[in-house]
């Protein structure tokens, strides 16, 4: 009776352990996608500054996936494939502004969206964000100052996926 007893209690510590387990790797995963976002963010600002020097301004068109890959403005691991992929298996998209540039990110889940504009580093460059259910929508989305309060965060990204806009100051 005793071996039954410590079978089953050994069984049910392991399943605990593996939820456990499961519950640090989740959140330690969705915090590792966060920073490296606003690594992300700050080469292609670096970057973008060089070509803005260059050519008077960032223009006001988007940047090919050729352009961002050739002109480095990612690391390798997002545009691998041809295609500017963030961390939400979503595409990446770089527009110029004229004195400002937008990063737009998309299908980012709603937790990890809070996160992302919840912890937008201050100093970083980003200037404001926005955020929308869909690409398309980010254009008419109210662009929000830093920083952004977790209740704000929370309302802004409701939906189930978002697309969210970074207007970063070269």
């Amino acid at each position: 009776m005793r071996d039954l007893i410590a079978t089953g209690l050994a069984l049910f510590l392991g399943v605990i352990g593996i939820f456990y387990a499961y519950g640090l790797f989740g959140s330690s995963n969705s915090n590792s996608q966060i920073q490296e976002t606003f690594l992300e963010l700050q080469q292609a600002r670096t970057e973008l500054s060089a070509y803005a020097n260059q050519n008077g301004g960032y223009g006001t068109a988007a940047f090919t996936n050729a352009q961002i890959a050739a002109l480095q403005l990612l690391p390798t691991q997002a545009t691998a494939g041809g295609v500017a992929t963030d961390q939400w298996r979503g595409g990446i998209t770089i527009t110029g502004n004229t004195s400002n540039f937008f990063a737009d990110y998309t299908n980012i889940d709603s937790s990890s969206c809070t996160k992302l504009i919840t912890k937008t580093p201050a100093n970083s460059g980003i200037t404001g964000i926005a955020v929308a259910a869909t690409v398309a929508a980010l254009a008419a989305a109210t662009v929000n100052a830093l920083p952004i309060s977790a209740a704000n965060g929370t309302t802004a990204c409701a939906a189930a996926t978002n697309a969210v806009r970074f207007v970063i100051q070269g």
